[in-house]
């Protein structure tokens, strides 16, 4: 089974219009008619939780819409991976050092990606 590790910024696309949420839509559509297999750093739903607020903070969007918009999400099946063992996060550890990088997160998604 081909499997992607989904970005918190593509899935946001899937529910909020932007620019080129077409092109988001259009690989979701293809990856469900392909049986895909998405998978996610356990973080990925603390960061389109944390970037839906921001709207709903920013008036953007209610409370209900933010909520409709995780359940949106989530229902696509994305298998969250629980970090638990930790090399996901010492892989990440080593992508952020090695590129120079400010931050971790997106780190994670490469190091699952890569395993």
């Amino acid at each position: 089974m081909t499997s992607v590790v989904v970005d918190a910024s593509l899935a946001l696309k899937w529910v909020i219009p932007e620019n080129d949420s077409n092109v988001a839509l259009a690989l979701l559509t293809d990856w469900l008619q392909h049986s895909v297999e998405f998978l996610a750093p356990a973080l990925f739903a603390c960061e389109i939780t944390n970037i839906l607020f921001q709207h709903v903070r920013g008036k953007k969007l209610t409370t209900d819409e933010a909520k409709d918009a995780i359940q949106k999400i989530l229902a696509v099946g994305i298998e969250l991976d629980s970090l638990q063992s930790g090399s996901i996060s010492l892989r990440a550890l080593e992508i952020a050092e090695q590129f120079a990088q400010k931050a971790t997160y997106d780190t994670h998604y490469l190091a699952l990606a890569e395993r």
